[in-house]
């Protein structure tokens, strides 16, 4: 990356003070604690931080320009002004992405679970034949998409993305800005539902990716998702569609599926054996990926030893193994879907007395949520499961069924309580499974288990 100062403010529509309009800017950052020098940093608003407070720090740390909001004094700071840092962080976004590598296809991954896990496995299968630039982590919203953008250089040929939403008109926003050439739906549910009223409208929203997909484009659909009409109906002429799932009567399906354990699937597709690193609720997102790479041209086999590769995420079916006992942390967030999903990967477990499930609140559900949660618990006794640790004040719901059901039920309001029943329970052959929305933090039982538990088994 390379502008000049001139050139961010006409990308941004913004007005420069202080700052020769001829400097050079190399980068761009939103964390004034990793602004390198050379770099424009831009001032974010967020719930619990505002970066206007630290343009200070980002000039020290070598920051050659500020973008911030007008209204406000900068006793002589280098700055351009703009109306809203977070649409300027976008319209950076494009005019880089745009600038440096118009050649450029990009991806955008939208559904209401698996988009990091699809995201990840598409990743893998292009990279085998293309320059890949994909969002690090979970980056899929007004503050995490642009950085993905701003990354791409002159030799990228795919941009891989997830694009998400809790709230109406998010995925309209980061679709102009993306441009995608391939939309990849995995599965439409009852995530952030709080903010939209229904599943119905969660899937009008997504289908938002959709109706911007250009003539000669493709489009990638979860053929079992609920409302998929809405996403077929979305999708303009011209565009080419791709459909995946575990029933027959699609274009990419799995066969002869056989799990090998609750984290390693086994299944037929396309006329060829895959064998993922993935639970059997997980299959359709190794799918998704199948059909992106097939519609692109990669070799099927070349596909399978791609996936063969996949090593798993962090908190995300993670597993840790101390003194015989299995911890599965499954926490990196949680709607009744994935509640669910999770169940069924769990369901063919040898010896359901071995289990000990921590469930944490499922967050964004509205005025659902007390409903959603209930049904979890009933789900989680309908597969037969006997013991669980319910955390957070919406799980008391979760752990008002599950007694009514017979299950073993202990329930705190607080993550920070947890562990030291956990030590008291837990025996070597028994496997803790964790999940929850991420902010309810369930991975500080996994750090204190860690330091706890040996001494406690061994005693």
């Amino acid at each position: 990356m390379r502008y000049t100062v001139e050139e961010l403010a006409r990308a941004v529509d913004g007005e420069v003070f202080d700052v020769e309009e001829s400097a050079t800017v190399t980068g761009v950052s939103t964390d004034s604690r990793h602004v390198k020098t050379g770099d424009a940093f831009v001032a974010i608003k967020g719930d619990k931080f505002d970066g206007h407070d630290f343009t200070g720090s980002a000039i020290v740390n070598g920051a050659v320009v500020c973008i911030v909001e007008r209204g406000r004094r900068y006793y002589g700071l280098p700055r351009i002004e703009v109306a809203d840092t977070l649409i300027a962080l976008g319209h950076l976004a494009k005019f880089h992405r745009i600038r440096t590598a118009p050649h450029a296809k990009a991806i955008g991954i939208t559904g209401s679970v698996g988009k990091t896990t699809t995201k990840e496995l598409i990743a893998l299968v292009l990279e085998r034949k293309f320059n890949v630039t994909k969002s690090p982590k979970s980056f899929n919203n007004a503050v995490g998409l642009p950085p993905t953008l701003l990354r791409v250089s002159e030799t990228t040929e795919f941009i891989i993305s997830e694009v998400g939403t809790n709230h109406p008109g998010e995925i309209a926003y980061l679709a102009a800005r993306l441009r995608p050439d391939v939309a990849v739906l995995t599965r439409i549910g009852y995530a952030h539902i709080g903010f939209f009223g229904s599943t119905k409208a969660i899937a009008h929203e997504k289908a938002d990716l959709f109706r911007i997909l250009p003539s000669g484009g493709l489009a990638v659909l979860n053929a079992e998702s609920p409302h998929i009409d809405v996403f077929k109906k979305s999708i303009p002429e011209g565009v080419e569609i791709m459909t995946y799932g575990l029933c027959k009567s699609v274009d990419v399906a799995a066969e002869a599926v056989e799990p090998l354990g609750f984290n390693i699937t086994k299944f037929r597709a396309l006329g060829v054996d895959f064998k993922v690193n993935l639970p059997l609720s997980l299959i359709e997102n190794a799918l998704a990926a199948i059909a992106v790479g097939h519609a692109l041209g990669i070799p099927v086999e070349e596909i399978r030893d791609a996936l063969s590769e996949f090593k798993g995420m962090p908190m995300r079916m993670e597993i840790t193994e101390i003194e015989g006992v299995t911890i599965v942390n499954d926490a990196y967030n949680a709607n009744p879907d994935s509640m669910t999903a999770l169940f069924r990967t769990f369901s063919a477990h040898p010896n359901k007395d071995k289990l000990i499930f921590v469930l944490g609140d499922m967050l964004e559900l509205g005025d659902f949520s007390e409903q959603l949660h209930r049904e979890v618990g009933r789900a989680f006794v309908d597969a037969g499961f006997k013991r669980l640790v319910a955390v957070g004040k919406q799980a008391r719901f979760i752990a008002e069924e599950a007694m009514l059901g017979g299950a073993k039920v202990f329930y705190f309001e607080k993550v920070d309580d947890v562990a030291d029943l956990l030590v008291a329970m837990l025996r070597q052959g028994d496997t803790l499974v964790l999940k929850a929305s991420r902010r309810m933090q369930l991975e500080k039982i996994v750090e204190e288990l860690k330091n706890a538990l040996p001494s406690a088994l061994s005693a």
